[in-house]
């Protein structure tokens, strides 16, 4: 059992890598005020998968409007989570406020969906690119992640040889 957290709720989108540069992209907020009384403030599966159910119909998305504090926060939390739990070129973290209105992380998600109506999606278009430039922008991060790689491990080969 976990504590259910009652406030607000966000999510982060990075993309880019360690050593090399990330692109953060603007803040998600879940809107949660169109969902009819009695039912849970969640996403669940009816929200990503029913059409015909209020939790896909009318919970909306918008970017957040947070203060600076909390918005660098929560860039901060994002960046250090994808170094140490070594993602690579993409990832999402969601965040919830507890009853208090303290942050907390809901969950990291190294691989979410590339769908053009999924929060990374939503997130580029609050940033201003369409979803072709957010699919370029994950590519690209994913070739110059490689290409570094492969340039150190030559590297490393021929200081091996050599030695």
């Amino acid at each position: 059992m976990q504590e259910f957290l009652s406030g607000r709720e966000f999510s982060v989108g990075v993309i880019g890598n360690p050593g090399i540069g990330f692109t953060l992209l603007p803040i998600l907020e879940v809107d949660y005020s169109r969902l009819p009384e009695g039912l849970p403030q969640i996403l669940g599966y009816e929200s990503k998968w029913d059409p015909a159910s209020p939790y896909w119909t009318n919970i909306q998305y918008r970017e957040a409007d947070i203060d600076e504090e909390l918005r660098r926060n929560l860039i901060d939390w994002s960046t250090a989570l994808f170094e140490r739990l070594n993602c690579r070129d993409y990832a999402r973290f969601d965040f919830r406020a507890d009853a208090a209105g303290e942050v907390k992380l809901l969950e990291v998600n190294p691989n979410p969906g590339w769908c053009w109506d999924g929060k990374l999606n939503l997130m580029a278009g609050f940033g201003g690119y369409g979803y072709a430039d957010l699919l370029r922008m994950i590519i690209d991060a994913a070739q110059r992640r490689t290409a570094m790689m492969g340039n150190g491990q030559q590297a490393a080969l021929a200081a091996q040889q050599a030695g």
